[in-house]
């Protein structure tokens, strides 16, 4: 097909039309869960392409991709991905998941602080989606690089074409496929009787000199009412772009064959990879961000955190679980540390090691989370 609308999109389009011939008997419910597909995006005679190939076997997927390949090559195209599915799916821990935490806890004090460096209305929408671009590429390229054929077009530049009525507190934005050197934003100022809807297409064919429509990506309307700048209604454009993209990990992951673990998932290693790099990105990020640094104070700190954890007696046909409690207090130095509880011990019991070795008490404790390992596991490793 002509676009470029990215694997997840697809994976979703392929899925429904074999769930409808699944459901008409035509296919088997083994064919219609097959995961074996081949997904390919290119550059032939300055169009763009993209095509999902579903494979009955692993073996034929193979035989699959490298007949792309090579016919490709003979038609002289740009390869721009060529992927065999299925493939891991993608990790939100702990990027992500911290990142999702910063705009529920923090967000609103990041975009009231982020508005006023823009006190003018264009100038600032102009900024914001400038920003919200750089942001998206950047996350992309230096922390999901695996994310590119999902969202394909948001690591090319971009052209976004708006119209801003303050007086109906209306926006109608469009973004276009650009192949300049930098992004181009345009917004204008555009009073009118109603709000922007359905008919505003007349308008920017006045206003603007508009791209071909088989480059329009996608096209994003808001009305907040009048008297109010709708605009002011986003959050800061860095952890928007991060929401974004969590939200297209999610829709990609859904159509990936899902990770089955229980509780003996967990091990001291991995309790303490998962910590250390919790602590590193919340630095990373309070660095950059200082409301960030503010609502994460205690952990600009040397931090110790305790682990103990205790799985729960295995049972036939159950799915074996846990308790897990996770202990954050300030220390002479950073350092993770794990108490595992065999299985009938007391938690009393680990209190007195807790209390003994590690010299904790409530006063010193920061941050206390009580949870089941399932729970934390879907959290930390996206276990279904």
């Amino acid at each position: 097909m002509r676009g470029d609308p990215g694997v997840a999109s697809l994976l979703e389009q392929l899925t429904q039309q074999r769930l409808h011939l699944w459901r008409s008997e035509k296919i088997s419910q083994a064919d219609y869960k097959n995961p074996h597909r081949v997904f390919v995006r290119f550059r032939i005679d300055r169009s763009l392409c993209s095509g999902l190939v579903q494979a009955s076997s692993q073996e034929e997927a193979l035989d699959i991709f490298l007949d792309i390949q090579f016919g490709l090559h003979k038609k002289e195209a740009e390869i721009l991905t060529l992927l065999r599915l299925p493939v891991p799916r993608i990790r939100t821990f702990p990027f992500f998941v911290i990142c999702e935490e910063i705009l529920r806890n923090v967000g609103q004090k990041l975009a009231a602080n982020y508005w006023p460096q823009h006190p003018k209305n264009i100038e600032a929408i102009r900024a914001w989606l400038v920003d919200f671009l750089c942001y998206r590429r950047e996350i992309i390229r230096t922390r999901v690089p695996e994310l590119e054929p999902v969202v394909p077009s948001a690591l090319t530049n971009q052209r976004v074409l708006g119209l801003y009525d303050p007086s109906a507190g209306a926006i109608t934005l469009r973004y276009y496929r650009s192949m300049e050197d930098t992004d181009i934003v345009d917004v204008r100022e555009e009073r009118t009787e109603t709000p922007f809807g359905p008919h505003d297409n007349k308008l920017f064919e006045e206003l603007f000199d508009l791209p071909p429509q088989v480059e329009l990506l996608r096209e994003v309307r808001q009305c907040s009412g009048a008297g109010r700048m709708t605009y002011r209604e986003w959050g800061h454009p860095y952890f928007v772009a991060a929401d974004e993209l969590r939200q297209h990990i999610e829709r990609y992951n859904r159509y990936l064959p899902g990770t089955y673990q229980d509780a003996t998932y967990v091990t001291d290693a991995r309790l303490y990879d998962w910590t250390s790099s919790e602590i590193r990105l919340i630095r990373e990020l309070s660095q950059r961000f200082p409301e960030v640094g503010e609502h994460f104070r205690n952990f600009m700190h040397p931090v110790e955190v305790i682990h103990v954890y205790q799985l729960d007696e295995p049972r036939e046909t159950w799915i074996r679980n846990g308790s897990i409690s996770i202990y954050y207090m300030r220390g002479p130095a950073d350092r993770v540390s794990t108490i595992r509880l065999n299985v009938g011990e007391e938690f009393r019991h680990a209190v007195n090691i807790l209390e003994n070795k590690f010299g904790l008490h409530k006063r010193n404790v920061f941050l206390k989370i009580d949870t089941h390992i399932l729970w934390y596991l879907r959290d930390k490793a996206d276990i279904d």
